[in-house]
């Protein structure tokens, strides 16, 4: 399913994603763009389902954050 959005939403998505610790980008790629489930993922990363679970809640509360404009503290840079 492709959805248009506009090219200064794309851009401020990117931004926030690329901010993101890598395990977060890879997790949510594989949830969010690969519809792998969480068992999947964990499976794929060697780690477990709540593992994926919680790094996946950090990187959609990182994004939102960021897209209303928020900036990130240096502590949820790193985690």
């Amino acid at each position: 399913m492709e959805v248009d959005v506009d090219p200064e939403t794309a851009r401020r998505f990117r931004e926030a994603f690329l901010k993101l610790p890598l395990v977060q980008q890879e997790i949510f790629r594989l949830h969010r763009l690969e519809n792998l489930s969480f068992a999947e993922i964990a499976w794929l990363l060697k780690v477990s389902e709540g593992f994926v679970e919680r790094q996946l809640a950090k990187a959609i509360l990182k994004i939102a954050k960021q897209m209303d404009g928020a900036k990130l503290s240096w502590w949820e840079r790193l985690r």
